[in-house]
């Protein structure tokens, strides 16, 4: 019948007459299963609704509340002891009695009833009746009589969870879930663990700090600073300068430029000032904010701090100090305000340099011999988002001739073309620009914000050379949520291969963070994916440079955060997966907030400009480190192969040293850009913590201490038993002293025969009882061992102990002999009863092994005995070729010119 009036079901409709037109009627649909669609108001946008009757529930009245069936076999629902949630919008479950369970309400259960059964602990009751452990923050269990709250464990309930402690365990820990608490005081107890982090702070709320974010359970790879120190000089920089900093390195020639004003010249090599300029530093009468080499030069662009204007320095790049030398191959100024272009031209490399009247600006990438631009070596200044007056970033594209000027709200397109250099255009941006890179001579990509300063949401746009529209992409192309941060400014931009990176800022509730995307740019737009490299900043972090390795795929990254004046800088790997691996925290050097990057990939040096109280320092920053060693234990003897795990190995121009402690390995074996082989010298100290294996580039070490145990070898004393057979497996115990339990534990049989009958050493597995003890397993071999042989052990996998402890591997029967002094003849007197000696007979395998007890086959011995006229004699044994065990034969008895066979079992 019609569900919407049969008694026997549950609904009933009812017309609403929300718009004041009351309802036409009712009836069922029986195809769509719900009210006819009679509709009402003026946009005909309202239905009818269906209407309930007791116990029945769903947007169609169609399913029925939970019950049991009474004696009579009448329904109760909830079985009287609940309220079912019937209705339209109801769920149809029951909500019991306090003291009745489960879906029907029909199991009775109380805290007091389970605590009297229990006599021990706290409990409540669950959901299907049963006892246990009070854990709930509602008053569900009893204690004398009150009803109380709390999180209790363990098999009596009568410990609090670990993330509680309290009275009545009722207190959360203030943990942030990364470790435990004392239940006296609710201290915590942070997590040290592989699963769980390495967390550390009163409230677990930080990384140990040789562990990274955001999980910390991935130890610190650590950045390296040269142990030579920074490259620094007491020369006081210009007012205009004490927020910026720049640094140029010539690998070449072994020079590094430091400024901003003056501009110092160091030895890369010794980090002292180079003595053929002067000490006081080179003053252009400006502040140097970028520079590039080519063949011949250093082209550095200065701010003239008066006009605010650009001009461009050559110096020669050969310059010895020599008289009659020009360290000044040139300089060119802009006379006026506005852009336009200068040049200053460099005859070897045939391409000119633009003059710009701004007060800072950077070039990204600089001039090789070839008169390509190389992308990977940038001159990153001072963020210009604190001055967003100014050009963000300046770029030049060699090959078209092309300058990108970037502002914060435009782009100006400049014309190098000699005779021509003028602004071509100038284009909006349809975002805040706080960053630029050129992806190829073809695409500028901008990095920035749309919105304001504080509501902000990251975007990307992108420049063809030649078009007048920047394309963008938002939030809405580029959604970005990182463990719960947004992201909301491309703050610095660097070119990897055919991608982006980008240092992004993220926001949260409370606090701030910072993440790296590697961006890929398509003509239907963009993809990639994104890390996160710190959070729980509680200021606004600045990014200040950017910088990648493009030798081991490892970009860095500074960061100053807002809590304190210095940069962390963090390394983390752009293929074949964007991850973070690796830190360092520069406030060891004070107010150290690197401004400058730049990348000297032939020396493995990452260089890093900070000012520092009106000077500028530069740090060097090891493009080499260790990740991880095997093995990692080594005999003291020398000799134990290491493979060194870790970046930037090859394409150096720094010898490379491996370094144990004091000891030195000067000729490692590099295998490619990220693995080594150095080989332990003879020496070294015993310890249990071990001593770090470091990397030597130069002058400089790395600092990662990865560490190495070193150990003596094991003796050993006695090995039982002494042998074995050759197809047989059999278990050796060995008894000595020094025996260590390590990955790389193994016996190894060896024999110490000459050619042709030496074989090659075999290796077997090797399990630690004690220091005094431990046991090996033959090996099973398809013939004997050839003698002599032994068995030694190593702990390292590559030097073994020189106990000098034979062990026999023998193998077949093969022949017999008979001592010479036993086989000589004799002569007895006819009808004599005479005694024999013992006769000594040795069976051996083709190896010359005394097979021993190895031959279970008996034999027949025969004794050929002869009657002559002179006394009877022995003749010679003739035997066959598989011989006998050896044995001692008893030949007493009388022999009466007859065979006599003796049964020899071996």
């Amino acid at each position: 019948g019609d569900p919407c009036f049969s008694l026997a079901t549950a609904a009933a409709c009812s017309a609403s007459t929300l718009s004041g037109l009351g309802g036409l009627g009712c009836g069922w649909d029986s195809t769509n299963l719900r009210c006819l669609s009679t509709l009402y108001g003026a946009d005909c946008g309202y239905g009818l609704q269906c209407v309930c009757q007791d116990s029945w529930f769903g947007p169609y009245c169609s399913q029925e509340c939970p019950y049991t069936l009474t004696a009579a076999g009448a329904k109760s629902y909830c079985n009287g002891q609940g309220t079912c949630q019937d209705g339209a919008s109801g769920s149809g479950k029951c909500s019991c009695n306090p003291t009745y369970f489960t879906q029907w309400c029909n199991v009775t259960c109380t805290a007091q009833a389970c605590q009297d059964a229990a006599q021990q602990g706290q409990w409540m009751c669950a959901t299907n009746g049963t006892c246990v452990c009070l854990h709930s923050a509602d008053e569900v269990g009893i204690q004398n009589g009150v009803a109380i709250s709390g999180f209790y464990t363990g098999s009596s309930c009568d410990a609090c969870d670990p993330v509680y402690w309290g009275d009545h365990c009722q207190l959360p820990c203030a943990c942030n879930n990364h470790g435990t608490c004392t239940q006296g005081d609710g201290s915590c107890v942070c997590y040290a663990d592989s699963t769980n982090g390495h967390w550390s702070g009163l409230s677990c709320e930080q990384c140990v700090s040789e562990y990274l974010e955001p999980l910390c359970r991935e130890k610190n790879n650590f950045i390296t600073v040269s142990s030579n120190g920074s490259l620094s000089r007491e020369v006081l920089m210009s007012e205009f300068a004490v927020d910026y900093a720049f640094v140029l390195s010539d690998a070449e020639y072994g020079r590094v430029y430091a400024g901003p004003e003056p501009m110092l010249v160091f030895r890369s090599a010794t980090g002292l000032l180079d003595p053929a300029y002067p000490s006081t530093g080179l003053d252009f009468g400006g502040v140097v904010q970028y520079g590039v080499l080519t063949p011949t030069a250093v082209v550095l662009g200065v701010v003239i701090k008066a006009t605010k204007l650009v001009k461009v320095v050559r110096l020669a790049r050969n310059y010895t100090g020599a008289r009659g030398e020009d360290l000044v191959l040139s300089t060119q100024s802009h006379p006026r305000p506005g852009w336009s272009v200068m040049a200053a031209h460099d005859t070897s490399g045939g391409w000119e340099y633009p003059t710009l009247s701004a007060p800072s600006l950077q070039i990204l990438g600089k001039m090789t011999g070839s008169g390509l631009w190389d992308p990977f070596a940038r001159h990153m200044a001072r963020p210009q988002e604190l001055v967003p007056d100014l050009p963000v970033v300046a770029l030049t594209s060699i090959s078209l001739q092309t300058m990108f000027v970037v502002y914060a709200r435009e782009v100006k397109t400049l014309s190098l073309v000699p005779g021509n250099t003028s602004v071509m255009a100038t284009i909006p941006l349809p975002l805040t620009a706080l960053s630029a890179a050129l992806l190829n001579d073809s695409i500028v990509c901008i990095g920035g914000y749309v919105g304001n300063d504080t509501e902000s949401a990251w975007a990307l746009g992108r420049l063809f050379v030649g078009d007048t529209q920047v394309s963008l992409w938002d939030s809405d192309q580029l959604p970005c949520t990182v463990s719960g941060y947004e992201c909301t400014k491309a703050a610095v931009l660097q070119t990897f291969q055919n991608s982006i990176l980008v240092g992004v800022k993220l926001k949260g509730s409370t606090t701030y963070g910072v993440a790296v995307a590697q961006l890929f740019v398509a003509d239907t737009g963009v993809s990639g994916n994104t890390i996160l490299v710190s959070k729980g900043l509680l200021g606004e972090p600045e990014l200040t440079a950017m910088a990648v390795d493009a030798t081991s795929n490892v970009g860095f990254l500074s960061v100053k955060q807002s809590t304190d004046y210095a940069s962390i800088v963090f390394k983390f790997y752009v293929s074949p997966q964007l991850s973070v691996f690796g830190k360092v925290d520069l406030r060891s050097y004070g107010s150290a907030v690197i401004r400058s990057f730049f990348m000297d990939a032939t020396g493995r040096i990452l260089w890093g400009a900070y000012p520092s109280e009106g000077s500028v320092e530069v740090l060097r920053f090891v493009l080499v480190d260790v990740r991880s060693i095997s093995p990692t234990w080594a005999d003291t003897r020398g000799g134990t192969k290491i493979t060194v795990v870790g970046d930037g190995f090859l394409n150096s121009s720094w010898t490379i040293r491996c370094f144990f402690g004091t000891l030195v390995d000067s000729s490692p074996v590099v295998l490619n850009d990220t693995t080594l082989v150095c080989t332990t010298p003879s020496g070294g100290e015993q310890g249990c913590s071990g001593i770090p294996l470091e990397i030597g580039l130069g002058s400089t070490t790395t600092r990662n201490l990865i560490p190495l145990i070193q150990r003596a070898s094991a003796t050993i004393l006695a090995v039982q038993p002494s042998r074995g057979y050759y197809n047989t497996s059999l278990v050796i115990t060995l008894t000595g002293q020094g025996f260590s339990s390590t990955p790389y534990v193994r016996c190894m049989f060896y024999t110490a025969a000459p050619a042709p009958l030496w074989i090659p050493p075999i290796y077997t597995t090797l399990v630690f009882s004690t220091s005094e003890e431990v046991t090996c397993e033959q090996p099973v071999m398809t013939r004997a061992m050839p003698l002599p042989s032994y068995v030694e052990v190593t702990f390292d996998g590559f030097v073994y102990s020189r106990s000098n402890q034979t062990f026999d591997i023998v193998g077949k029967p093969f022949e017999i002999e008979i001592p010479s002094s036993e086989s000589t003849r004799e002569s007895y007197l006819s009808g004599v009863n005479v005694t024999l000696d013992d006769i000594s007979i040795w069976v051996y395998d083709n190896e010359s092994h005394r097979l021993l007890g190895f031959d279970p086959v008996a034999r027949l011995f025969s004794l050929n005995l002869t009657y002559v006229l002179t006394p009877a004699s022995i003749p010679p044994h003739t035997l066959q070729t598989d011989s006998l065990p050896e044995a001692s034969i008893s030949a007493a008895t009388a022999l009466r010119g007859h065979n006599r066979n003796y049964a020899v079992n071996g």
